[in-house]
């Protein structure tokens, strides 16, 4: 997957920006899915190649009840900064064949150069789609 524009609105560079990767989903056992992803990620504008990866499973105890647990990382490429890293739980119920609600708790460090920024963040969501 890639994405190309003349210019950079920040940098005012030409940029072309690719992800590249493998995906996988294993279901070992019946109320279990585990998901891993693992990408290849570069920035033409700042001549940079990093990664992103994520690790995920998925727990169905009863039919359209989920828990879920998340790990993500991310690292830009740039030798200056370090690695990004989130891990989510989270809890969802599909109540009708058209609507669930979900709740997530997620705990994050994010690079901003050599410091790393803590973020905890609390998120509930109602869908309903046709």
């Amino acid at each position: 997957m890639g994405l190309r524009r003349k210019r950079d609105l920040l940098l005012n560079l030409p940029d072309t920006r690719q992800a590249h990767g493998v995906f996988a989903r294993w279901a070992p056992v019946q109320p279990v899915a585990l998901l891993a992803e693992a990408d290849l990620v570069a920035h033409s504008a700042v001549s940079s190649t990093g990664y992103a990866t994520m690790l995920q499973a998925d727990v169905e105890p009863v039919q359209g009840v989920h828990f879920i647990a998340t790990g993500e990382n991310w690292h830009s490429g740039d030798k200056n900064t370090g690695t990004s890293w989130s891990g989510w739980l989270g809890a969802g119920w599909f109540f009708a064949p058209h609507a669930d609600v979900r709740l997530d708790f997620e705990k994050q460090s994010l690079a901003q150069g050599a410091t790393q920024l803590g973020i905890t963040s609390v998120l509930m969501q109602f869908h309903v789609y046709l």
